[in-house]
């Protein structure tokens, strides 16, 4: 499964992998965004995503959630 989504979301360019998690978390329910923060999390450990390429999307997906909740 990781090498599925490696394949389908990150990019050589970690701005084209970031908008790639962006437009997916975008259009998650909550059960999805735990299963893409799992992923994630994962392939950071493993390094195949770097912190740098997560930090700011990460970021940005709270304040979606922020904003959809309020």
């Amino acid at each position: 499964m990781e090498n599925a989504f490696i394949t389908i979301y990150v990019r050589k360019n970690p701005v084209d992998t970031a908008k790639n998690l962006l437009d997916l978390a975008i259009d998650s329910n909550i059960g999805d965004l735990a299963a893409l923060e799992f992923i994630v999390n994962a392939l950071v450990s493993k390094g195949d995503i770097s912190t740098s390429t997560v930090s700011p999307s990460y970021h940005m997906i709270l304040e979606v959630l922020d904003a959809v909740s309020n």
